[in-house]
């Protein structure tokens, strides 16, 4: 599944820091859906990519998703 941060307050923020409810999306992509992968997108030049990398990535990890 391919997933995106989005924020209306923070054009900017990163996967876990932005205005979706990740919990209850995973839920359904799981449950109904069967995903199995999470593929994040981040495209923005707020910070270095790997810099954003790593902060998405710890943000799945404390989400359970890695």
């Amino acid at each position: 599944m391919h997933i995106k941060p989005y924020s209306k307050s923070k054009p900017d923020a990163l996967f876990g820091d932005d205005e979706l409810p990740w919990k209850e999306i995973f839920n359904l992509c799981e449950s109904v859906g069967g995903t199995e992968w999470y593929i994040v997108e981040y495209e923005r030049e707020s910070m270095p990519p790997l810099e954003a990398v790593q902060k998405c990535f710890e943000a799945l990890r404390k989400m359970g998703k890695v």
